[in-house]
């Protein structure tokens, strides 16, 4: 009855473990309801207002957040982007950074993507640190940039960064779960003197 009992505490945990392998998005203010949590690079190419930041050539924004980067973390990046011209389209640059030793921002993965007039875009990236990754162990943050001509200026919104454990995290996990579970069934019925 005991081994029944510990086998279902660890498939119940196993489905606890797998309900909760997203994290919350590590993004502060990424709706961009109100200016606070973001670093702006240059204030007369950037704003704020109806829940999105704006900016112009070379303007752009950053955040660092509170979570640090671990080897078998996947980085989902989200946003969405729409140029401002009625017209034309732009280019914006999305990217993970931290921050150097001197104070620097140092990109550690983006993308670049075109951005259409007059129509919300999504875009996506997925970033995994590799082992002996020189930012394990760092802060990571995001930055947005729009590095087209004066004539370009881009909205974003919606900026999440989910971290999600690497599917082999979690598979050792469940491994080890269900070593302890078997690992007690021996001792149990030794206990009992079967």
């Amino acid at each position: 009855m005991k081994n029944g009992k510990m086998l279902g505490m660890t498939a119940a945990a196993l489905v606890c473990l797998a309900g909760t392998a997203r994290t919350a998005n590590i993004v502060t203010n990424g709706s961009f309801a109100e200016s606070t949590g973001w670093t702006v690079n240059s204030a007369t190419l950037v704003g704020y207002g109806g829940g999105s930041a704006y900016m112009g050539q070379s303007g752009s924004i950053w955040q660092m957040t509170d979570h640090v980067i671990a080897l078998g973390d996947v980085y989902h990046v989200s946003w969405q982007a729409q140029a401002l011209s009625a017209t034309a389209t732009s280019t914006a640059t999305v990217a993970l950074i931290n921050y150097t030793d001197t104070g620097d921002k140092n990109p550690i993965t983006g993308v670049t993507v075109t951005v259409q007039p007059s129509s919300w875009d999504t875009f996506t990236f997925d970033y995994t640190p590799p082992a002996g990754s020189p930012y394990l162990g760092k802060t990571i943050g995001i930055y947005l940039n729009c590095p087209g001509n004066a004539a370009e200026w881009i909205a974003f919104t919606d900026v999440v960064v989910d971290v999600v454990p690497e599917p082999g995290t979690l598979l050792l996990a469940s491994a080890g779960l269900l070593g302890l579970a078997g690992g007690r069934r021996p001792r149990a019925a030794a206990a009992n003197g079967r």
